[in-house]
Formats: C-alpha cells, structure tokens, sequence
C-alpha cells in the first residue's frame, strides 16, 4: 500500500469518527431539551417541571458533551500517522 493511500484511508477514518462525534453531540443535545419541554408539563396547567426530568435532561446532555469530546479527540490522533 502506497503513502498517500494510507494517508487517505487515515483521513477518512477521522472525518467518520469526527461526524459521528457531531451526530451524538447534536442528538444528546436535542433529544433530551425536547423531551424536558414537550413533556407533560407544557402539556398540563403545573407551575413547574418535574425536577427529576430536568435533572437527568441535563446529565444527558453533560455525558452526550463528553463522550463526544473524546470522540473528537480520538478523531485527531488518527491524524497523527500521517505521512510526509
């Protein structure tokens, strides 16, 4: 296998590791404020959320932050085989 094909195959494993990162930071983001704020809360008369929702929306949206850093990370140090 030539230089610049391994660079390439590198190249794309990091543009996949980097979308996939993006695509669970914008789907831990998403998904857990929609469901805190088309519940049944804003769907009923109560002054206030239930907490207990909110708490674990917000932990959701923490670890998808997270997990997809590290994704980003890992998606980087694939770069770093490449080939002069």
């Amino acid at each position: 296998m030539e230089k610049s094909e391994r660079n390439e195959k590198r190249k794309l494993r990091a543009v996949y590791w980097n979308n996939i990162g993006v695509g669970l930071m914008l789907a831990g983001s998403f998904i857990p404020v929609l469901s805190i704020f088309y519940s049944e809360w804003m769907l009923s008369d109560a002054l206030w959320p239930d907490w207990r929702k909110v708490f674990v929306g917000v932990v959701a949206i923490l670890v998808s932050m997270a997990l997809s850093f590290f994704i980003h990370v890992f998606a980087i140090h694939q770069l770093d085989g490449l080939e002069d």
